[in-house]
């Protein structure tokens, strides 16, 4: 089992070169599910494009549709990429579809979960906390992460989000974590490792 979790993942030069070496494989090798929120303005184009800029060849890229989930079970990829966008309306979407399910199952069958931004926090035990800095668009009630990584996460790190980091440090039932764009955390399914630039 492998998570990795990121800010910006391959969105710059750091956080891609730290997700590559724990890939162990070249990128022109990696077969990948992407998976995007389809609320986003650009599509999954901008997440693709930057994909194939890192060398992973466009055939080698499976880009989800939430509609037509059963389309995406049993494939044979290497990773499942879940990016940025709205967390909440990611979360609603994987779930409604049945397709959580499918990644737990992918992931326990040794196919690395990316997240970037909201599919981090997507990965973890809760999203609540995420109202702070992220409307929740498609109302939903239901809080509770995929729970691949035993935490949560307040990514995009900085100064203004410094409050919401110190005040669940003190109150939150989770493990907490903080994520700047510069870092990404790893899970190997028994500890949890900070990588920072």
């Amino acid at each position: 089992m492998k998570i990795i979790l990121t800010s910006k993942a391959f969105g710059n030069k750091y956080a891609t070169d730290k997700v590559f070496s724990q890939l162990n494989k070249d990128a022109s090798h990696l077969k990948v599910l992407l998976v995007a929120t389809p609320c986003l303005p650009y599509g999954p184009e901008k997440y693709l494009n930057e994909l194939i800029d890192c060398g992973i060849k466009n055939d080698n890229i499976i880009i989800f549709n939430h509609k037509k989930p059963k389309m995406y079970c049993n494939l044979d990829i290497n990773v499942i990429y879940v990016t940025g966008g709205n967390t909440f309306t990611g979360l609603k979407l994987i779930k409604d579809s049945g397709f959580d399910k499918e990644i737990i199952k992918y992931v326990n069958n040794g196919v690395i979960y990316i997240g970037r931004s909201a599919g981090s926090h997507i990965a973890t035990n809760n999203i609540e906390h995420v109202l702070e800095f992220d409307s929740n668009d498609i109302g939903t009630n239901d809080y509770d992460g995929l729970g691949l990584v035993d935490c949560i996460l307040v990514c995009h790190y900085d100064t203004e989000r410094k409050n919401c980091y110190n005040r669940l440090i003190n109150e939150s039932e989770y493990n907490v974590y903080s994520l700047t764009n510069q870092e990404i955390l790893i899970y190997d399914g028994i500890e949890i490792k900070k990588y920072y630039h």
